[in-house]
């Protein structure tokens, strides 16, 4: 992930979401079959958060993003000039740790998309409640971009395994709740 331009990210992620908007892609099948039972929102409602979720990633905006943040998104690839004549790079964490809550269709997946946009691996908790769509959205990466498949984990577990939780807080540079 670290040797990837960025660009090549943000085009591999927005591959993904092109994937999303399929009606026909066995994994938003999946998703809109269950996510309707697990949270307090119809299908319809689902399908349309998703198609909205997923339309709103693109190459274009997730370098915009990145651009308006760091001047250039090629920060994050090679030293960059500054106005005032300085060099600048940036480098993402080593490791995120997000932590998730369960009751919106689609959270912590911008999430996901940013960290792997600043090149830096995801740790996933997601929701007791709702594992699923981060679960299926992270399978999804693996089948379209599996080069960013080795840097999303998502690890479902209850937030009382206290010991779990000080592990992943002490060994991630991140954390994202």
């Amino acid at each position: 992930l670290k040797e990837m331009a960025v660009a090549e990210i943000a085009r591999k992620l927005e591959l993904v979401a092109r994937q999303w908007q399929r009606y026909d892609l066995p994994e938003r099948r999946y998703a809109l079959e269950l996510l309707p039972q697990i949270l307090p929102f119809s299908e319809p409602v689902c399908r349309q958060a998703i198609d909205a979720l997923m339309e709103s990633i693109t190459t274009q905006r997730l370098l915009g993003l990145l651009d308006e943040l760091l001047g250039s998104h090629k920060a994050l690839d090679e030293f960059v000039d500054r106005p005032s004549g300085l060099k600048r790079r940036a480098f993402g964490a080593d490791l995120a740790f997000l932590v998730l809550a369960g009751n919106i269709v689609g959270v912590g997946i911008w999430d996901i998309v940013f960290c792997l946009l600043c090149k830096t691996p995801v740790l996933v908790k997601p929701s007791s409640n709702q594992p699923v769509f981060p679960t299926i959205f992270a399978r999804t990466i693996e089948k379209f971009a599996p080069e960013l498949s080795q840097a999303v984990a998502v690890v479902p577990f209850p937030s009382e395994r206290e010991d779990l939780m000080s592990i992943a807080l002490r060994e991630c540079d991140a954390v994202i709740v």
